[in-house]
C-alpha cells in the first residue's frame, strides 16, 4: 500500500487506503474535492450515485460540492455512497468526517430527547427534523459575510419553544465549525458588554458570535446605554472589510422583535438577514419523534407515534399544524416516555403514563412540589417567582419571561435545596452561579406556577426592578448614583412595608432600598439649593427645545424604519406559515400567502402567493354551525348529511344558499346515496327514505322505504335505478346487504348473507348484474343478481390484512377495487372470469386508512380517500401515483361529479369541490427536459425523457388548467424519443429529436396529427432543439457530436446543412437569437459559441465565453443579452450587442444551489427564470441587467427542474420536473391574487384567522 507524500505509514493506516482513503483532508473544501476524486475515478454522475444509493440528488450534490457535511443522522446513508464510490473500509472517512468537524460527540449514552433544555453542539447527532432550516441558515450566513454592503449578521426570530436555540446550537454551529468557525455562544444577562468581553477573550480560531436569548438585553441588563453599546459592539464586529469581519448570530423571541428593531444598525440586519423558525412539518415532527430513538437504539411503537403526533397536531385543528412553540412540551413527553421504556421499546402506555404532551411537565413538576414540606414549597414559590419576569409600562399585563437568579440570591431565601430538586428533574438548569427556568414552556404547562403568577404580577414587575436595580448598584461597587431616587423610589419602597409579602426581598435587596432612602434624606439640602439657581437655566431651555425638536425628527425617521422592518418581519411570518400550511391546507395557505403579500410584498410573500397557483386547490363550502359528515352529487347539486342530523342541497360553488331537505336536530345520517335526481337517506333509528328532487326549489315529502333498516352503513342504487343495496353493520353480529326493490309491484327486501362481520360499502357492476359488499371480516363479497332467480354468491375476493372499507366497480366491469383499513392499500382485483378471480395489485402508498375509493367514469383514474389527509389519484392502468390532494385532516368521503370534478368530505366538516385538470400534468412517464409554447400559447409541448417515449400536446388556453389534447407517437425509424421538441413558429409543424441523431416531423394541420417526415441529421442523440424565428431551419444539438443546422424547407424530408464541431465537450443546448442572425452553442465544459448564420449553410465563428459547466444559453427578446445558466448554481449575463466582443454585465445570478439546467426570458424582458435541480425556479427582475434583483423563488415542485419556459403572453410560466410533472404558474401578483380567490371558495372564517394570526385584526384577503 502506498503513502501519500509526506505522510507517515502510521497516518497512512489511520486514514485508509490511499486509493480509496480520506488522506489527511481537515477542511471542508478538501472533503468534498476528496469525495469528487472517488466519483470522477468510478466514472459516476451525480445522478448515478444518487440513483444507486437512493440519496436525494441535491444532498449528493452539497457533499461532493462541500456545500455541508454529512450530519450524525446521515452516517448510514453516507457509509452507503462511499461504498458505491469503491470504499471498502468507511471507517477512517467517519473518523475524518468528525475531525473536520471539530465537534464533541456524546461521550456516553443518553437520553435522546433534551426534555425541556434546547439541544447543544454536542447534542447535534440527536438533532433532527431541521435539516432544510438547518441549510437555509447556513446559505445566509455565508451570504452575510461574503456581502459588503450589510453587517454580516443572521437574526434567527421565532416564538418561544419553537426551537431557536436548538437550531442555532445543533443544527447552525456543527455546520459553522466544519468549515472552520468557532462559535462563542453567549447569552447577554444584566452585563452584555463583559459578558461579549470575556467570551471573546477565550475564543479561538475565527469566532462566530451567538448571542442567544437576546431578549435578555431588554429584560436583564437595566442601563439603556449600556444595550446600546452592546448592539453596537456587535454591528461593529459583524461589519467593515469582509475578510476582517465576524459573523454574529443573534436568536431573538418574536415578541421582542420591535425593541430590537428600534436599534437602527440592528434594524439593517433584521431587514435583509433574519431566519423564521416556525412549525416543523408533519414528515418533520415524524423525523424528531423517531429518529433519536433509533439512534440510541430504541424502537417507537406506531400507536404511540399516532398518538404523539394526534396530541401534537390535534385531528380537528384547522392549520394542520402545532402550536409553533410547543416543541419543549413534545421533548420533554417523548423525554418522560423513553425513561420509562422497557426493552429498548417506546410504547403508547409509556406515553400516557407520563402524562402526554399537555401533561407531562405538569406532572413532573408536580411530582416534585408534592415531595417537599409545607416550608419547602413556599420557598419553592419564592424561587420560582424570583426565576420569572413580568414585562410591560406599568400595567403588569405584558409578555412573562425566564429571569436569570444568582445562586447567591436564591441561597438567601433558602432556596438551595429546593432548586437542588428540581434541576434534578430537569425543570430548572444551574450553571456556576446562576439558576434559570429551562424553558418558559414550564410556565405555560404548569397550572400550579401559572397561579403563582397571576397572583403576583404587579409584585413581580415592581420587584424586578428593585432586582435589576440592586444588581447594578452592587456591581458597581456600591455607587451613590446607582441609588433609587424620587418617585420611583418611592413606588419601591412599598416593598419594604409590605407585611404579607408575595416575594420575599434578599437581604442585598432590601439593603439596596434602604440606603436610596438614606440618600433621599441627605440629598434633600441640594434639591433646595438648586431651586435657588433655577431662573439662571431659562435661557438654556431655548437651546434644549432645539435640540429636542431634532431628537423628535430623527425619532420619525427611526420609527418608519422599525415599521417598515416590523411589516417585514410580519409578512416574513405570515408567509413561512402559508408554506408550511400548503402541505395540509393547501386553500388556507393560498389566502395567507396573499395576506403576507399585501403586508409587504417581499420575495417570499411573492413567491408564495405565486406557488399557490400551481398546485391543485379546491373550492370549499364551509359552515361551521352545520359541519358536513356525508356528501352525494345529485344531478347538479351536491346532497349534504351534515353532522347534526340534516341533510342540505347546495350548489357547487356554495355561492347560493342550502335548500333543506331534512331539518337539522334530528336522527344522524349514517348512509346516503344518489342516482340521477333521486336522493336515499337512512339514519340512525333506521328510517330509510328517498326522495325525488327534479325540482329543488320545491321539495315533495320522501317515500318512506323502511323504518328498521338499523345499523346501515352503506347505500348504493343499481345503474338502472330499480334496486337500492344497503350494507349492515351492526356491531358483534354477522354482516348483512338488503336489496329494496323501487319499482314494479311493492316486493319484500331480499336479504343477502355471508360477511361474518359488518358490511362497510356496496357497489354495483355496471351492468347491474353483480353486487359487491366490503366486510369487516378482510374480505370483499360478490352475489349475481342477473335473472329472475334468486342471487347468487360467487367466490369472495381475499387477501388484504385489514378490514375493507371501501369497494368500486371499474366502468368496465373487469376490476374490482378495495380501500383497506389496516393495510394503508388499494387491492385490486381482476374479475373477468367471475369464478376465478384474481388479485393483481396493491397499490400501498397512503399512510393511513382508506376509507372510500373511486374510479373516474371513464375508468382511466382510481381515487382514494385516506386517513392521513390525502386524496391519492392513480393510473388504472399503470397503477402510477398520478397525484395527490391535500386536506387539513383525515378525508372521510369522495364521489365524482363529472368526469372532470369530485367532491370530497374530511373530518374538518369542510365539502370540498376538486378539479382534476388543474395547474399540475402528471400523466408522463419520465422526467420532463422540454416544454414548449406555440406561438398562439393555445398548446404546450412537454417531451418526457426516454422511458415515456411520447410527444404530450395539452391545452394550455385556461391560465390556471392544463388538460392532455392528445400524445403522439412516432414510427420507430430512430428508437426512442430524446427528450427535446419544438413547434414551427407558425404552429404548422412539430419536430422532435430521437436517439442516433434522428429527426421526426409531424403535422399538425392533419386530423389527427400525422408523421411526415424523419431523417439522421447526427450521430448521437439529440438533446436540444430550436426553431428559426423566420425560415425553415432548425438547430439541434447532437450531445457528443456537434449542433446541426437543419434546412425544413420540405419538413417530409429534412436535411443537414451545416455541423459546428468546435468542441469535444458534449454540447447542451443551441438556440437562435430573436432576429435570426446569430446561433449560440453551450457545452459541458464551459464553452459559449457565438455563429453568425447569414448563410445557414456556412455558421461563421463570431465570438465565445466561458462559463463554468454552461447548460443553457438563451438570448433575451432583444438579442441584445445573453443568459447562460450554469452548472455551478448561477447565471450569468452577457451584452452581446457586439457579439465578436461580448461583455459580462453585473455579477453571476446567484440563488440556486444546484445545477441550472434551462433558463427562459419573460416575453418583455424585465424577467428572467432559471430551472433549478435543486427543486426550485428562481425568477429575477432583470429590467436592469447590471442590478438584477430577485423576483421569486417557486418551489410548488417535489423533483428537480428540468425545463421551463414562459407563455407567449408572460402571464404564466410552465416547468417539467424529474418526477414527470408538469406545473403552471400565475407570474402576475395581481392575476394571482383574482384566480385564487375566485377559486377557494369560503374565505379564511374568524375561527381559522384566529387560530392562524391571532395577533391581526380578521381582515380575510377574499372577503
Amino acid at each position: 500500500m502506498g503513502v501519500w507524500m509526506g505522510q507517515s505509514p502510521e497516518l497512512a493506516r489511520a486514514d485508509g487506503d490511499t486509493a480509496t482513503g480520506p488522506g489527511p483532508i481537515a477542511t471542508r473544501a478538501e472533503f468534498g474535492a476528496r469525495l469528487t476524486g472517488l466519483r470522477d475515478r468510478e466514472r459516476l454522475s451525480i445522478n448515478a450515485v444518487a440513483g444507486r444509493t437512493g440519496i436525494p440528488r441535491s444532498t449528493v450534490a452539497d457533499w461532493c460540492r462541500a456545500h455541508r457535511l454529512p450530519h450524525a443522522g446521515q452516517h448510514t446513508q453516507f457509509e452507503s455512497m462511499l461504498r458505491v464510490l469503491g470504499v471498502e473500509d468507511t471507517g477512517p472517512w467517519l473518523t475524518a468526517l468528525a475531525r473536520i468537524r471539530a465537534g464533541t460527540p456524546r461521550p456516553e449514552p443518553g437520553a435522546p430527547y433534551p426534555g425541556l433544555a434546547s439541544f447543544r453542539m454536542a447534542d447535534a447527532e440527536w438533532f433532527f427534523g431541521r435539516a432544510e432550516l438547518t441549510r437555509q441558515a447556513v446559505a445566509r450566513c455565508h451570504d452575510a459575510l461574503s456581502s459588503p454592503d450589510r453587517p454580516a449578521v443572521l437574526v434567527v426570530v421565532g416564538p418561544s419553544g419553537a426551537g431557536k436555540s436548538s437550531l442555532i446550537h445543533a443544527g447552525l454551529c456543527p455546520e459553522l465549525t466544519g468549515s472552520g468557525f468557532a462559535c462563542v455562544s453567549l447569552t447577554p444577562g444584566a452585563t452584555p458588554l463583559r459578558r461579549l468581553d470575556d467570551h471573546l477573550a477565550a475564543a479561538q480560531g475565527r469566532p462566530v458570535v451567538v448571542v442567544d436569548q437576546l431578549e435578555e438585553l431588554f429584560t436583564e441588563c437595566a442601563d439603556p446605554r449600556e444595550r446600546e453599546r452592546f448592539l453596537d459592539r456587535l454591528v461593529a464586529l459583524a461589519d467593515g472589510p469582509v475578510e476582517d469581519r465576524t459573523l454574529v448570530v443573534l436568536g431573538l423571541r418574536v415578541d421582542f422583535y420591535a425593541r430590537a428593531a428600534a436599534h437602527r444598525s440592528l434594524a439593517r440586519a433584521l431587514e435583509r438577514s433574519q431566519l423564521v423558525v416556525g412549525a416543523l412539518t408533519r414528515d418533520e415532527l415524524v423525523d424528531a419523534v423517531v429518529e433519536p430513538a433509533r439512534r440510541a437504539g430504541f424502537s417507537v411503537d406506531e400507536d404511540l407515534l399516532a398518538m404523539v403526533l394526534n396530541d401534537f397536531v390535534p385531528s380537528g385543528a384547522v392549520t394542520g399544524l402545532h402550536d409553533a412553540g410547543a416543541l419543549p412540551l413534545l421533548s420533554h413527553a417523548l423525554r418522560e416516555t423513553w425513561r420509562r421504556a422497557r426493552r429498548q421499546r417506546m410504547r403508547a402506555a409509556d406515553y400516557l403514563a407520563a402524562g402526554g404532551i399537555d401533561g407531562a411537565i405538569a406532572q413532573t413538576a408536580e411530582e416534585v412540589h408534592d415531595g417537599l414540606d409545607a416550608a419547602a414549597r413556599d420557598v419553592a414559590r419564592q424561587v420560582f417567582l424570583r426565576l420569572v419576569r413580568v414585562d410591560g409600562d406599568g400595567d403588569g399585563d405584558g409578555p412573562v419571561t425566564r429571569h436569570e437568579a444568582r445562586l447567591s440570591e436564591l441561597t438567601g431565601i433558602g432556596g438551595r435545596d429546593v432548586v437542588a430538586l428540581f434541576v434534578a428533574a430537569r425543570l430548572l438548569t444551574a450553571k456556576a452561579d446562576t439558576v434559570e427556568i429551562t424553558h418558559e414552556a414550564l410556565v405555560v404547562a404548569w397550572p400550579r406556577v401559572r397561579s403563582w403568577i397571576s397572583g403576583a404580577r404587579e409584585q413581580l414587575r415592581l420587584h424586578a426592578q428593585v432586582r435589576q436595580a440592586a444588581r447594578y448598584w452592587i456591581d458597581s461597587g456600591h455607587d451613590g448614583a446607582a441609588l433609587l431616587r424620587g418617585g420611583r423610589l418611592a413606588a419601591l419602597r412599598v416593598l419594604l412595608e409590605d407585611s404579607a409579602p408575595s416575594l420575599e426581598l434578599s437581604a442585598d435587596e432590601r439593603a439596596f432600598l434602604l440606603a436610596g432612602i438614606a440618600a433621599e434624606r441627605h440629598s434633600e439640602v441640594d434639591r433646595r439649593r438648586r431651586d435657588r439657581r433655577r431662573h439662571q437655566l431659562s435661557a438654556g431651555v431655548i437651546a434644549l427645545v432645539v435640540v429636542v425638536v431634532g431628537a423628535i425628527v430623527v425619532a420619525v425617521q427611526t420609527r418608519a424604519a422599525a415599521d417598515r422592518v416590523e411589516r417585514l418581519a410580519r409578512s416574513g411570518d405570515i408567509a413561512g406559515k402559508a408554506e408550511r400550511l400548503r402541505e395540509h391546507s393547501p386553500e388556507l395557505a393560498a389566502q395567507l400567502g396573499l395576506v403576507a403579500y399585501r403586508v409587504d410584498p417581499t420575495v417570499e410573500a411573492r413567491s408564495v402567493l405565486l406557488d399557490a397557483t400551481a398546485q391543485p386547490l379546491a373550492t370549499r363550502q364551509v359552515d361551521e354551525r352545520r359541519p358536513a359528515d356525508l356528501v352525494v352529487p345529485v344531478g347538479d347539486l351536491l346532497a349534504v348529511a351534515t353532522e347534526n342530523g340534516g341533510v342540505l342541497l347546495r350548489d357547487r360553488s356554495g355561492a347560493s344558499p342550502p335548500v333543506t331537505v331534512v331539518a337539522e336536530g334530528g336522527e344522524a345520517v349514517t348512509a346516503i346515496a344518489a342516482s340521477g335526481t333521486r336522493l336515499a337517506v337512512v339514519t340512525e333509528r333506521g328510517a330509510l327514505r328517498l326522495w325525488d328532487l327534479r325540482d329543488p326549489a320545491t321539495v315533495p315529502p320522501p317515500v318512506e322505504l323502511s323504518t328498521r333498516a338499523v345499523d346501515v352503513s352503506a347505500l348504493a342504487f343499481a345503474p338502472d335505478g330499480r334496486t337500492l343495496a344497503a350494507g349492515g353493520d351492526r356491531q358483534g353480529e354477522p354482516g348483512t346487504v338488503t336489496l329494496w326493490p323501487l319499482t314494479g309491484p311493492a316486493r319484500e327486501p331480499v336479504r343477502l348473507t355471508g360477511p361474518t362481520m359488518g358490511v362497510t360499502d356496496v357497489a354495483f357492476a355496471p351492468d347491474g348484474a353483480t353486487l359487491v359488499a366490503a366486510s369487516r371480516d378482510r374480505r370483499v363479497y360478490r352475489y349475481r343478481l342477473a335473472g329472475s332467480g334468486a342471487p347468487v354468491a360467487l367466490p369472495p375476493l381475499a387477501g388484504p390484512d385489514g378490514q375493507v372499507h371501501a369497494v368500486a366497480y371499474a366502468p368496465d366491469g373487469r376490476t374490482v377495487a378495495g380501500g383497506v383499513a389496516a393495510d394503508h392499500a388499494v387491492y385490486l382485483w381482476d374479475v373477468t372470469d367471475p369464478r376465478g378471480p384474481r388479485l393483481v395489485a396493491k397499490l400501498d402508498q397512503p399512510k393511513s386508512w382508506v376509507n372510500a375509493v373511486r374510479y373516474s367514469p371513464d375508468g382511466r383514474r382510481i381515487v382514494a380517500a385516506s386517513g392521513d389527509g390525502k386524496l391519492w389519484v392513480w393510473d388504472a392502468g399503470t397503477h402510477r401515483v398520478l397525484g395527490t390532494f391535500a386536506h387539513p385532516v383525515a378525508v372521510e368521503s369522495v364521489d365524482h361529479v363529472d368526469g372532470r370534478t369530485m367532491v370530497t368530505v374530511a373530518g374538518d366538516g369542510v365539502v370540498r369541490t376538486w378539479t382534476m385538470d388543474g395547474p399540475v400534468y402528471t400523466d408522463t412517464l419520465d422526467a420532463v427536459f422540454t416544454v414548449a409554447f406555440t406561438g398562439s400559447g393555445d398548446t404546450l409541448l412537454a417531451v418526457p425523457n426516454l422511458h415515456d417515449n411520447r410527444l404530450h400536446l395539452l391545452d394550455a388556453a385556461s391560465q390556471a388548467r392544463l388538460s392532455r389534447v392528445r400524445t403522439l407517437t412516432h414510427s420507430g425509424r430512430f428508437d426512442g424519443l430524446s427528450a427535446t421538441g419544438v413547434f414551427s413558429p407558425d404552429g404548422r409543424y412539430l419536430a422532435a429529436g430521437a436517439r442516433y441523431g434522428g429527426l421526426y416531423v409531424w403535422d399538425l394541420a392533419a386530423s389527427p396529427p400525422v408523421e411526415i417526415g424523419a431523417a439522421q441529421v447526427a450521430q448521437d442523440g439529440l438533446t436540444w432543439l430550436d426553431h428559426h424565428p423566420t425560415r425553415p431551419l432548425l438547430v439541434a444539438s447532437a450531445g457528443n457530436d456537434a449542433a446541426v443546422v437543419v434546412d425544413l424547407s420540405d419538413p417530409r424530408r429534412p436535411r443537414s446543412l451545416a455541423r459546428l464541431d468546435d468542441t469535444d465537450a458534449r454540447l447542451n443546448e443551441a438556440r437562435f437569437s430573436p432576429d435570426g442572425s446569430l446561433l449560440v452553442t453551450a457545452d459541458a465544459e464551459g464553452g459559449v459559441r457565438l455563429y453568425r448564420v447569414d448563410d445557414p449553410s456556412r455558421p461563421s465563428l463570431a465570438g465565445t465565453v466561458t462559463v463554468d459547466s454552461a447548460m443553457s444559453p438563451v438570448f433575451d427578446p432583444r438579442g441584445r443579452l445573453l443568459a447562460v445558466g450554469s452548472g455551478d448554481g448561477r447565471v450569468h449575463l452577457w451584452d452581446v450587442s457586439d457579439p465578436s466582443r461580448p461583455r459580462a454585465v453585473g455579477q453571476p445570478l446567484d440563488g440556486p444551489v444546484s445545477d441550472v439546467w434551462q433558463i427562459a426570458f419573460h416575453p418583455d424582458g424585465t424577467r428572467l427564470a432559471a430551472a433549478s435541480t435543486d427543486e426550485s425556479v428562481y425568477v429575477w427582475d432583470v429590467a436592469d441587467p447590471a442590478e438584477p434583483r430577485p423576483f421569486a423563488v417557486l418551489r410548488a415542485t417535489t423533483d428537480s427542474v428540468r425545463s421551463v419556459s414562459f407563455a407567449p403572453t408572460g402571464d404564466t410560466l410552465v416547468a417539467g420536473a424529474g418526477d414527470g410533472s408538469v406545473r403552471r404558474w400565475i407570474t402576475d401578483p395581481d392575476a394571482a391574487a383574482r384566480w385564487i380567490c375566485a377559486t377557494v371558495g369560503t374565505p379564511i372564517t374568524p375561527t381559522e384567522w384566529t387560530r392562524l394570526l391571532p395577533d391581526l385584526p380578521y381582515t380575510p384577503p377574499c372577503g
